[in-house]
């Protein structure tokens, strides 16, 4: 029983890494396209000036 017990917390601690990482990585890729349209934004403004 305590096997199965510290496996299971092992697999939760394992797939809860998964999920953050993969958050992670989205925010990431999320904020360099942010980034690039304001860059964009500010490419326009400046040359209709």
């Amino acid at each position: 029983m305590r096997n199965q017990r510290g496996q299971s917390t092992l697999e939760w601690v394992i797939g809860a890494a998964i999920i953050l990482g993969t958050l992670v990585v989205g925010v990431m890729a999320w904020n360099n396209g942010l980034v690039a349209k304001i860059g964009q934004m500010v490419q326009r403004l400046s040359q209709t000036q």
